[in-house]
């Protein structure tokens, strides 16, 4: 897996041609003070973490400790990770003196898998569930967005994250306030601008676009594993969302009074409203897909209560100066 930047940056001629360049670098990765072998990588929020090229192994833990090397280095020894191939490392997620957690990455089908057997990660997707696959790729998505300095993401990928937005704001435009998918229309319209989502040979090894593809394609993978992606049919698949929006009755009344009699009581001295706002919180109550589409809702809802009490509020006064 090529690497975007590694760099010795505690030996490097202040008077060559990639001055500039090394500078820019020794914001990211150095090997400075580090065992041989293992170099410390930056995240753009500020952490560290750190990788070992002979046993292709990430740990998040601090090999600085003479005691957490002494540990990771065992546990590398003891698993023989060195006859990892190429597009292949391990993250040791945790350790302790027993056991350690493990998540097993191979970068060539862009997966990642809880454990150390590589043979099912490595297994080609096409020989898998699409659930499965969906797992799989989160896990590796995750992994990126928290280990972005060292890996270096396909093209094709971030032209298929922009197929992926330009999908969202389709669905914005097309289903409105129903749309389910992650990103809103207007986070649409901020990322498609080519000034987030263009793509040219030198954005390949940069940092903040290995995270900006990993957030979108790990949401992506979240919403389409919640969603059931790619198992429903089309009349299942509309079934279950007309099931979903289905207005519910929040009310029903428990009373003994005549139909009559309530309806006189309700369109007499109380003018409807009862009505008019059982209709309104069961408006604003749908949820729709989007918890902003509640929210808007039910800011719709409170600003015509307040114009309907503020209306309301003349006619009762002129009945009661009538009244007098």
């Amino acid at each position: 897996m090529p690497e975007s930047c590694n760099d010795d940056t505690g030996s490097f001629n202040p008077n060559g041609p990639a001055t500039a360049r090394a500078a820019y670098l020794a914001l990211q990765a150095t090997k400075y003070r580090l065992p041989s072998g293992w170099a410390m990588y930056i995240h753009p929020r500020g952490w560290v973490y750190f990788r070992c090229d002979e046993y292709k192994v990430v740990v998040d833990e601090d090999i600085r400790v003479p005691e957490t090397l002494e540990r990771i280095t065992s546990i590398c020894m003891k698993e023989n990770l060195a006859l990892l191939s190429d597009g292949q490392e391990l993250c040791i997620v945790g350790f302790n003196s027993d056991s350690a957690l493990y998540l097993a990455v191979d970068h060539t089908q862009c997966t990642a898998e809880y454990g150390l057997e590589f043979s099912s990660v490595t297994q080609p997707i096409r020989d898998i569930s699409l659930s499965r696959v969906l797992r799989r790729r989160q896990l590796y998505w995750n992994f990126v967005s928290r280990h972005p300095t060292h890996v270096s993401v396909p093209p094709d990928t971030f032209m298929y994250t922009v197929d992926i937005v330009k999908s969202y704001y389709l669905d914005n435009l097309t289903q409105g306030t129903k749309s389910t998918v992650p990103f809103t229309k207007a986070e649409c319209e901020e990322l498609l601008p080519s000034h987030v989502c263009s793509y040219n040979s030198s954005d390949r090894n940069m940092v903040s676009t290995n995270i900006l593809i990993a957030w979108i394609l790990r949401e992506t993978c979240n919403v389409r594993r919640a969603e059931r992606y790619g198992v429903r049919t089309f009349q299942q698949t509309e079934i279950n969302r007309q099931s979903a929006s289905r207005s519910h009755s929040v009310w029903q009344s428990s009373s003994r009074m005549s139909p009559s009699c309530l309806w006189i009581l309700i369109n007499g001295p109380l003018f409807g409203i009862p009505h008019s706002y059982l209709e309104h919180v069961q408006r604003a109550s749908e949820f729709q897909g989007r918890l902003s589409s509640l929210h808007q809702a039910w800011e719709t809802y409170t600003d015509q209560l307040m114009k309907e009490y503020s209306d309301f509020i003349p006619v009762v006064s002129a009945i009661y100066l009538i009244s007098q």
